[in-house]
């Protein structure tokens, strides 16, 4: 398995960010459910760590969508 991390651009972390909030659950909502959103949220967030890396150690040049 190779070690390379593809650049994981700001626009697509805000993009997923956006379509998968944080959400709190209620006690209604399905074990299934949570779990479903749960693993959704951790990648947005495993790819949100990874793009702060790759901003920290100048892999990639910051990009600021424009509203």
């Amino acid at each position: 398995m190779s070690e390379y991390i593809p650049p994981i651009p700001t626009d697509l972390i805000k993009f997923l960010d956006e379509r998968v909030p944080s959400k709190d659950f209620s006690p209604s909502d399905s074990l299934r459910e949570i779990d479903f959103h749960g693993g959704k949220r951790e990648l947005v967030n495993f790819l949100k760590r990874l793009h702060d890396d790759q901003l920290a150690n100048n892999h990639l040049k910051p990009f600021h969508l424009e509203d």
